[in-house]
């Protein structure tokens, strides 16, 4: 069970379960309802970085690296293995980008959340 919790200005951690700590917020003037959203927004935007990260693991992977981060560190330096790992390393990045234009396109009201799946399926190909 994730604990929603607020650390105000003052370093006061307070946990949004809590009955106690939320009449606290809302004396203090909190909106407990665009809390638990925010929190919501944090969850999501952690399960989209984690299935995007999964599926460049895995294109990392059919190569035979361990994941992208084994991959990339092939790429500074000159080694059999430095070209492939330098195309993975571009791909990876294109996809990042392409996450930061649709995480900004929502928050801009552009166009509605979408699943992950939908998300993994509008990352660039790898060629």
């Amino acid at each position: 069970m994730l604990i929603k919790s607020l650390i105000t200005k003052t370093g006061v951690l307070y946990n949004i379960d809590t009955v106690k700590d939320k009449n606290l917020l809302l004396k203090k003037g909190f909106n407990i309802e665009e809390l638990e959203a925010n929190e919501s927004l944090k969850e999501k935007q952690k399960a989209f970085n984690n299935a995007i990260q999964t599926h460049l693991d895995s294109k990392a992977k059919e190569f035979r690296y361990d994941n992208m981060m084994s991959a990339r560190s092939y790429t500074g330096y000159e080694n059999p293995f430095q070209e492939e790992a330098q195309k993975l390393a571009v791909w990876a990045s294109s996809c990042w980008v392409k996450a930061g234009e649709i995480e900004a396109d929502v928050q801009s009201g552009n166009r509605d959340m979408p699943t992950i799946d939908e998300v993994l399926s509008e990352l660039p190909i790898y060629e």
